[in-house]
């Protein structure tokens, strides 16, 4: 199973970044591929489960760049938000 786990650093504090989201309503303007957004428990977990081991070591790559657009958004969101 390919699992994603990021921790970027960002140049912002955590109440900032929780704001961010927290802000639900916000989210179809900068996340991409966001149709509409919805209140309701926020977590970003990225697992894929393949039969076989040769698309498994595929799709960990690319869960990983996708993981990595939507964690950027955010990080792109705070830096138009709270510019210093």
């Amino acid at each position: 199973m390919a699992s994603v786990h990021k921790s970027p650093l960002v140049a912002h504090g955590a109440e900032h970044m929780f704001a961010l989201v927290e802000r639900i309503d916000d989210y179809p303007p900068f996340q991409p591929r966001c149709g509409g957004a919805r209140a309701g428990k926020v977590g970003f977990d990225l697992n894929n489960e393949l039969r076989s081991r040769a698309p498994e070591r595929v799709s960990g790559p690319v869960s990983s760049a996708i993981a990595g657009i939507f964690i950027n958004a955010f990080g792109k969101r705070a830096e138009s938000v709270y510019r210093t």
